[in-house]
Order: structure tokens, then C-alpha cells, then sequence
């Protein structure tokens, strides 16, 4: 609807409907004027009020106002400055014609009016959904710039959208892109690509090229009108990826705009195909006769950590200035961040001296770089005499335990700091570790014969790799009469054995017709997740946590640890843990500090004979080791069981302990119960353990969250002089 003001002497005066219940007054003057809108019969108009003031050289300037109104029958919408009506009409729908809009305007205003209608009313008046305003808008565009050359279906993104190629127009590349199809307006994911080598122009929308869309490209000054046109056949992205038709800097722009479409389930489909089965060719420098050698050797999105990598540098000359780490959603300055560390490996291909000290090595964390779906390669921009030298990683795809694993095994011990660990190592590590805890547990539960129908105890076994001393466990309980009153829950935590363990199971429930039950986790999750879920299935009133190389040296120790459990206020109850010579692995744990601070978990009176008097006393402890832990169920429910942020399976159970004493238990060690304890034979198999930091992670975030906790509990034990002087003596090798 076009209406004039009654005043002749303001016939650029309008008022228009773009669509129902929304309008766009149109005035001059050389003023700014701060007008009231209003409906003739004094209802006031609902905000949002948006006004734009598009100056005209050596002319009045053009102002415009947006608003909505409801009204009916005869009223009127008066627009006032003061007294003064500047726009008046009644109320009715009807499409506007937005030519007379424009008169007047040069490219730069009405590259600013689009911007005005196609993006802030769009959002603020909520019209993106609406046909009338998509009509209107449509209408504006064309009549604003003639459509220049299509834009033609170029590669198919799946089912998110599709890459359109067409002629440059200009070098200057649009700021901003609004999609006007015929029943939506909306603003693009991502502005045109300007490739000016090619004399191209790359758009990449959620369109899917079958309805009639115009793409409005605006930029700061200029605004160009790009119909989509509709094509039967269009390959996809990896076909035109793998003939070599997608150059680097287009491959980045797609992944940015799939980026924007994370939540949809192709997304990461096609970034991962295109970096497998089309990525570009890694490159590294290698050659020993040039001054600099490097390689960006992996670089891992951590989500809402950032970004962790991890490479090399040799630059015996510091003839690099700078280094820039590039991913498809950013750059940031690599050099502003890095740890340096020694890489011997890399001095011993490059120097006749293999055993000179040089920092080669980098691991950095770009905590403010975002990755929406995962990047398989990446660039990393040398500056070096004002020269850029572009290197690009290999593809490593991982699972999120294989990218934790790799964040923890990229630095030694020797090398770790508590800075590189709290600003590099342990954020990242957290992320991806939270990302793994995440993953749905559907857990498989395998019945081997008739469990006792109201157990007092429920036996937890985490099963990991080593199966050596399943047999002789069973065998153990198989000759003791309390376990058949038990209930045996195995939970196995590496479901690749699956098959064997089932046979093994099945082999020795025949042999000693013991009921058992075989819980199957979907994943490896750790010691901590593997207890839970056998607690989740298990019916005892008591949770016995016990691991795979716990043998028990004679029958009836069960019981003695139950007795020891029903005493008042007692939580958790701990046996002795014998080495397989006969000495003591195990008679409680303390907690103690090294000579830097740090808090460690310490066994009372570890490597001392058997029967070493201070060890036959039973007593409370600080805390009791998981290889053999004896909690009530309703008490483990209460605090949640073991924590599951710890990594692989360390320190969980002194975090359970003292969780377990913040609830006003105590915990107590029983000598008279005896098990073997062949420390460490699973753990030791875990590639994600021993080949990395996961103990000083797991050391750092206990010490963070019960320092304070520990430091109170040890003033209330006086330690036997034994154990203070075994804390400042070599232990005994486990």
C-alpha cells in the first residue's frame, strides 16, 4: 500500500505495508526529528520503533521509520513531529511497492536501507518467516540493483545446502549476504567468497537450488542482486573435493559454513570426508640442508578448551619472527603461547651433536579459538624475513580417548611444569576426557547361572586386558563358602575381548559353579566408570570394589571385613594387601607431601614384613585403597560413587574416601582379612596411562579439591614413627 500525505509540498512522503500489521514510513527533512507514532483513536504503537537517517549530499536527508500497529475499521496511523502530521493513512493491507522507496538514493544508501530491512526489522519485527515481507523484500532488492550475472550450482553440501559459483563483479568482497527465497528471508551463514585469482565469486547457502532465490550481497558501500539458479545434476563436495576442483581457501570457506550447521548430523560427515578422502597434501619441512625445518604434527579441537597443538620447530638461526596457527574458523598467534620443550629425537636427525640441549618441541593451547565441528588439518604460517612458509598437518582423526590420550602424552614428566599443566595440559585434557564420560552406556549383562537372591555383599571386578589371574581368583573363591553367598559381578571395560572372556567365563562357571555376572561396557571408560556400572546392576546391601589381581590368601576374609563394616559410623572398610613375596602393599593410605608441595596417596608401612606389629592393629585410617574396598551401598550412593573426572583409574579412591568422611564416616583398616595384590597388572596395559601425564593430572585436580580436606584430616592422625620414616626412604619397587 503507497500513501501520500495530504500535504502537497511533502509528496516524497509515504507510507507503506511491507506485510500485515507492519509498516515503513518515509519522510524528508534536513533535521533529525524525534516523531511519536500513534493510531488517530490514541492507542499508542507497540515497540520496537526503528528508525534509519540516510543522508543525502546537498539534499534534505531521508529519514525512515519501522514499526507495527493492529488496528481496525476506519483508524488511522498519524505520524507527528510536535504538532506537525507528517503521515497519515488508514489501516489495510495490501503489498507495498517499494519502488518510490528508492528515488533519489545512490548506491551507498541503498546498499544501507537493505541492510536496514533485510537484517535488524527482518530480526527485530520478527519477519524472516513471513511471505508477504519475503515478496516485499524481493521486490526492494531487484528494484535497488539489476540482477547481474547467476550464480549456478557448483557442489552439493548434502542435505545442509550448496556451494554456487559465479563471475566477480567487484574485488570487494560483501560484507554481509541475505537470502530472499519466496517464503522466508534470512541472513547467510557466511558472507561471498571473493576469489579474485579465479575472477569468482563463491557463495555457499542452505538452499537447495530448487525454489527461486535471489542472494542480495551487501557491502559497505556497494549491494549486488545474484539469482540462484536451478540445476538438475550437481555434484557433491567430496566428488569436486577429490578431482582437484576445490582449492585450499574455498575448502576452509566450506568448512566455515558447515561449521555453521554443527548441529546437523552431515556436518561433521563431510568435513571428515573431506579431510580422508580429498584433503590437501600434507607439508612439512624436512630437508636438512635448509635453516628451517618444522612440522605441525597434530592439533586437536578441545571444544570449549580451545584448540591444543603440538609440533616442532628447528630455527638454530631465529630467523622466524612469528608463528600462526590457521584452522578453518580462525588464526591465532601460535608464538604468543607456546611451551618450548626439548625433542630429542628431533636433534638427533638434524645435528652432529645429538646430545646438545635444544628446544625443538611446542605444545600450545589456544584457549579463544572455537572449532564447531572438527578440522582434520591445519596450516601453520612461519614468518621468517617477512615471508610467510605455509606447512599443513596430516589428517589424524581420533575418538575423543585417543585425542585425550594424545594431549597427555605429548609432554613427559620431565618435562611437565605446573604451569604448562594448569594452562596447556589439563584443560584440554578435561574437555575431551568430559567429551568421553558423555557417550551414551548401554551396558550388555550376561548371566552365568543363579545369583543369590538377597545378598549381604555384591563383589565389583573390573575386568582391563590382563585376564592372567582370573582363574586363580575364582578358584580362590570358588573353596570359600561366604563368596557363594556373595554376588559376583565382573564388568568388563575393554569390550573388544568380549568373546573370550565369555568363553573363560563360561569354562570356569562350569568348573566351580559359581553364579556370576558379566557387565559389558560400551567403551572403555575407566576404573571409575566400570565400579559404577557394576554397582548399577549389583543387589548386595555391601559393594565390595575388589580388582582383577586381588587373590585371597585364605577363606573367611569377607566376612571379617563385613564385621569390621557394621561397627557405628564406619563407611568403608580396607583388608591387608600383601606383595606376592609376602610383604605388606597395603595397610591404609595417608596422605603426605613431597618435598615441592605436591600432595601424594601413601601406603602405611609399604615393603615391611607381613607381620609387622603396627600393621596387625586394625584401626582408622585416612583413607583405604580401591584394589579392595568395602563400602555400604545406601553410603556409595549418598556421595555418588567414584568420581568419574579422574583419568584411566588413579586417585579415585582417596577422592571416594574423603567424600565418604565429609559425610561424618570414618574409614577403617582390617588386618585380619589378607589378599595378594599384584599391583598395578592392568593398568599397566593402558596406552593412555603409562605413555603419558595422566597421573600428574589426576595428582593435581585431587590435590585441588581435597588439599585443604587432607591437610585437616592428617592433624587428627598421629603417624608411627615407621611410617614417617618410610616416607623419607626409597619404597619398595611395585
Amino acid at each position: 500500500m503507497l500513501i501520500r500525505a495530504p500535504d502537497a509540498n511533502l509528496a516524497a512522503n509515504l507510507l507503506l505495508s511491507p506485510a500485515p500489521g507492519f509498516f515503513l514510513g518515509a519522510w524528508e527533512s534536513p533535521s533529525a526529528r524525534r516523531v511519536a507514532i500513534a493510531l488517530a483513536s490514541g492507542a499508542p504503537v507497540p515497540r520496537p520503533v526503528a528508525t534509519l537517517r540516510l543522508e543525502r549530499p546537498g539534499r534534505s536527508a531521508r529519514h525512515v521509520a519501522a514499526f507495527r500497529c493492529e488496528a481496525g475499521g476506519d483508524d488511522e496511523i498519524l505520524v507527528r513531529d510536535g504538532a506537525e502530521i507528517l503521515l497519515t493513512s488508514p489501516v489495510r493491507g495490501a503489498i507495498a511497492d517499494p519502488a518510490p522507496l528508492l528515488q533519489g538514493l545512490d548506491a551507498v544508501l541503498k546498499a544501507q536501507l537493505l541492510r536496514f530491512l533485510l537484517g535488524y526489522c527482518r530480526s527485530a519485527f520478527r519477519l524472516s518467516a513471513d511471505r508477504d515481507f519475503a515478496a516485499f523484500a524481493k521486490r526492494l532488492a531487484l528494484a535497488a540493483a539489476a540482477p547481474a550475472a547467476p550464480l549456478v550450482p557448483f557442489a552439493r553440501l548434502g542435505s545442509i545446502g550448496t556451494l554456487w559459483h559465479g563471475p566477480l563483479e567487484t574485488a570487494a568482497p560483501p560484507h554481509t549476504v541475505f537470502l530472499i527465497e519466496s517464503n522466508r528471508v534470512s541472513e547467510n551463514a557466511v558472507p561471498a567468497l571473493a576469489r579474485a585469482e579465479d575472477h569468482e565469486i563463491a557463495l555457499a547457502t542452505a538452499s537447495d537450488g530448487r525454489g527461486e532465490a535471489v542472494a542480495v550481497l551487501a557491502g559497505e558501500s556497494t549491494i549486488s542482486c545474484r539469482v540462484l539458479s536451478a540445476a538438475r545434476s550437481v555434484p557433491s563436495i567430496v566428488e569436486r573435493a577429490e578431482r582437484r576442483e576445490l582449492g585450499p581457501v574455498e575448502r576452509y570457506y566450506v568448512l566455515r559454513f558447515l561449521g555453521a550447521f554443527a548441529a546437523h548430523p552431515q556436518a561433521a560427515q563431510i568435513a571428515r570426508s573431506l579431510a580422508l578422502g580429498a584433503g590437501e597434501t600434507p607439508r612439512r619441512l624436512v630437508d636438512t640442508k635448509r635453516p628451517i625445518a618444522a612440522e605441525l604434527e597434530l592439533v586437536i579441537d578441545c571444544g570449549e578448551a580451545g584448540v591444543f597443538a603440538r609440533g616442532w620447530l628447528r630455527d638454530p638461526h631465529a630467523l622466524v619472527s612469528e608463528a600462526t596457527l590457521v584452522s578453518p574458523f580462525g588464526e591465532r598467534s601460535l608464538s604468543a603461547v607456546w611451551h618450548r620443550l626439548d625433542r630429542p629425537d628431533i636433534e638427533r636427525k638434524f645435528s652432529k651433536n645429538p646430545f646438545a640441549a635444544a628446544q625443538h618441541g611446542f605444545i600450545a593451547r589456544l584457549a579463544d579459538l572455537r572449532e564447531p565441528i572438527p578440522a582434520l588439518q591445519h596450516r601453520l604460517v612461519l614468518t621468517a624475513a617477512g615471508a610467510p612458509i605455509e606447512l599443513v598437518s596430516a589428517p589424524r582423526p581420533m575418538t575423543d580417548a585417543e585425542a585425550r590420550n594424545a594431549v597427555l602424552g605429548s609432554i613427559s614428566d620431565r618435562q611437565l611444569t605446573p604451569e604448562i599443566l594448569e594452562r596447556t595440559i589439563a584443560p584440554a585434557a578435561a574437555a575431551l576426557h568430559a567429551r568421553v564420560m558423555r557417550r551414551e552406556r548401554r551396558l550388555d549383562v550376561v548371566p552365568f547361572g543363579t545369583p543369590p537372591s538377597r545378598p549381604r555383599a555384591s563383589i565389583i571386578i573390573p575386568l582391563y586386558r590382563n585376564l592372567d589371574y582370573l582363574r586363580f581368583q575364582l578358584a580362590a573363591f570358588a573353596v570359600d563358602a561366604e563368596i557363594r553367598e556373595a554376588e559376583l559381578v565382573f564388568v568388563l571395560d575393554s569390550p573388544e575381548q568380549r568373546a573370550d572372556v565369555e568363553h573363560l567365563l563360561t569354562g570356569l562357571h562350569a568348573l566351580y559353579e559359581l553364579p556370576l555376572k558379566l557387565v559389558v561396557m560400551p567403551a572403555n571408560l575407566g576404573y571409575a566408570a566400570a565400579n559404577n556400572a557394576g554397582a548399577g546392576v549389583a543387589s548386595g546391601e555391601a559393594l565390595l570394589l575388589l580388582n582383577s589381581d586381588v587373590i585371597p590368601v585364605r577363606p573367611g576374609w569377607l566376612g571379617t571385613m563385613l564385621a569390621a563394616l557394621d561397627r557405628d559410623g564406619v563407611g568403608a572398610v580396607g583388608p591387608k594387601l600383601l606383595f606376592d613375596d609376602g610383604s605388606l602393599q597395603h595397610a591404609g593410605l595417608y596422605f603426605d607431601r613431597d618435598v615441592k608441595g605436591a600432595w601424594y596417596n601413601r601406603h602405611f608401612f609399604k615393603g615391611y614384613p607381613r607381620d609387622f606389629a603396627p600393621a596387625m592393629r586394625p584401626r582408622e585410617v585416612p583413607a583405604v585403597t580401591g584394589a579392595a574396598f568395602l563400602v555400604h551401598r545406601a553410603v556409595y550412593e549418598a556421595v555418588n560413587g567414584l568420581s568419574e573426572d579422574f583419568i584411566i583409574g588413579d586417585y579415585e579412591d582417596s577422592d571416594l574416601c574423603l567424600k565418604i568422611r565429609s559425610k561424618g564416616y570414618t574409614i577403617r583398616y582390617e588386618p585380619r582379612a589378607e589378599l595378594y595384590h599384584f599391583e598395578r597388572q592392568s593398568i599397566r596395559h593402558h596406552a593412555g596411562y603409562t605413555r603419558t601425564v595422566a597421573c600428574a593430572y589426576n595428582r593435581a585436580l585431587h590435590s585441588a579439591r581435597w588439599g585443604a580436606t587432607m591437610e585437616a584430616v592428617m592433624r587428627g592422625f598421629r603417624l608411627p614413627a615407621a611410617a614417617e620414616n618410610q616416607a623419607r626412604k626409597p619404597r619398595r619397587a611395585a
